[in-house]
């Protein structure tokens, strides 16, 4: 069994144009999944909340994890200033916290 190892996100800029810019994948799966009518998104490894808060502006339900407490709060501060709703938790992807079939789609980019 593989054991998970957080990213050390307390080196990087807040700021940092890559971490908070959506995969260009996003894009095209936030209008694909719209297709199928999915609306609750999982984003697993979330780090700094790039498509978290992405697919949150789009109108998804949105749920997030990451390993490490220091992007949670992170995230949940930018959603808090954006006015979005995103359920996130400290958890280690290995080991998911969610009822089987409880979110539509779900990424790992």
């Amino acid at each position: 069994m593989a054991i998970s190892k957080g990213y050390k996100w307390e080196i990087l800029s807040k700021d940092d144009e890559y971490w908070n810019t959506p995969d260009f994948m996003m894009h095209y799966l936030n209008h694909r999944w719209k297709g199928f009518e999915f609306d609750t998104f999982l984003d697993v490894g979330c780090g700094m909340g790039r498509h978290s808060i992405y697919m949150a502006e789009n109108g998804f339900n949105v749920y997030g994890i990451d390993s490490s407490k220091y992007v949670i709060d992170m995230v949940k501060e930018k959603a808090f200033v954006k006015g979005l709703d995103i359920k996130l938790t400290v958890g280690d992807i290995s080991n998911l916290p969610y009822e089987s079939e409880s979110v539509d789609c779900m990424a790992a980019i």
